[in-house]
């Protein structure tokens, strides 16, 4: 953005809105006339299937844009809820899509961004009608690790530990279309197998060529080497 163009939209903003761990931002069928860019933490987007089921569609990540997906009518089409302690910036949507209109190469710079959380969420989605169990949730571990490097969030983690995602198996289930427990037990035939493990949401891959493999995906974007040992960094 231009100076000008910095200034205007950072008049647009409104206050920092902190949601603890297990609140919602929006909810499904309910209106909605806010965009929020989420500064810390995760978020989780879902629908309710007519058999009462809860479908995962996204799991939202820092810098990642909640409330564009908005219906025709101004109402959510999804229920949005902190999966973690969550930080967001709110934006009103009328005056921010008045900014896109005065500064459409902000908005094709915005509208890239989408497009590519949107093309990563299909990749999840897509493979709920033709995938295994277990390249489902190979699928989705391998994905929202290699995210959340790319998102620079290195913490440090402990020994033999790859990445550290906020999920539970209930929520793996959600979002693969499975069962809580054929989750657990897939995840022990997977840890058998000697591909990963993830436990107390500390996940450790133990193969990474294997386990791209079982998901069907290319290795676009693998996480950074680091020192130590286990991990990642000892398979490289």
């Amino acid at each position: 953005m231009s100076d000008e163009q910095l200034s205007e939209f950072g008049a647009l903003k409104r206050p920092v809105r902190r949601h603890p761990s297990g609140s919602y931002i929006c909810t499904e069928h309910e209106r909605n006339d806010a965009v929020y860019i989420v500064r810390a933490g995760w978020a989780v987007t879902s629908t309710v299937r007519e058999s009462g089921r809860r479908q995962i569609l996204r799991f939202v990540l820092p810098g990642g844009l909640i409330g564009f997906e908005t219906a025709p009518d101004g109402t959510m089409p999804c229920t949005v809820e902190a999966l973690t302690d969550l930080t967001v910036c709110s934006l009103p949507r009328r005056q921010l899509l008045g900014f896109c209109e005065r500064a459409p190469a902000v908005a094709l710079r915005m509208a890239s961004l989408l497009a590519g959380e949107t093309i990563s969420d299909w990749r999840l989605l897509g493979g709920l009608g033709c995938c295994t169990a277990a390249e489902r949730i190979a699928r989705l571990l391998l994905e929202l690790g290699d995210r959340q490097h790319r998102a620079g969030a290195r913490q440090a983690l402990p020994p033999d530990t790859d990445a550290v995602l906020p999920i539970s198996q209930i929520q793996i289930a959600d979002a693969t279309g499975l069962t809580p427990v054929h989750v657990c037990r897939t995840l022990k035939e997977m840890r058998e197998a000697g591909l990963l493990t993830f436990a107390r949401q500390h996940l450790h891959v133990l193969d990474r060529s294997r386990l791209i493999a079982l998901a069907g995906i290319e290795d676009e974007a693998p996480p950074p080497r680091r020192a130590g040992r286990g991990g990642l960094a000892a398979l490289q």
